[in-house]
């Protein structure tokens, strides 16, 4: 697993569509953040940071509380045990 600030340009990265490279990072300041609470684990992210639900993909900020979650975990990715 790598932490969002150490990608680089060029590197394979896993998303919805399957296996990638970086085309580009760029680095900004957000004004606020929304922290996502679930039986897993916490989160921090830009309100408009997109989330794999049952809904469709959802902006972090118009998360609902029993919204199931697409999770990354060592073993793999966890699909609706992440209810918040």
């Amino acid at each position: 697993m790598r932490y969002i600030k150490d990608v680089r340009k060029g590197q394979p990265i896993l998303n919805a569509a399957g296996i990638d490279e970086v085309a580009d990072v760029h680095r900004r300041e957000i004004q606020s953040a929304v922290r996502v609470s679930s039986e897993l684990k916490p989160s921090s992210n830009s309100p408009n940071h997109p989330y794999f639900t049952r809904r469709g993909v959802v902006c972090a900020q118009d998360l609902q509380p029993g919204d199931a979650v697409v999770w990354k975990q060592e073993s793999g990715y966890v699909v609706g045990a992440g209810k918040l």
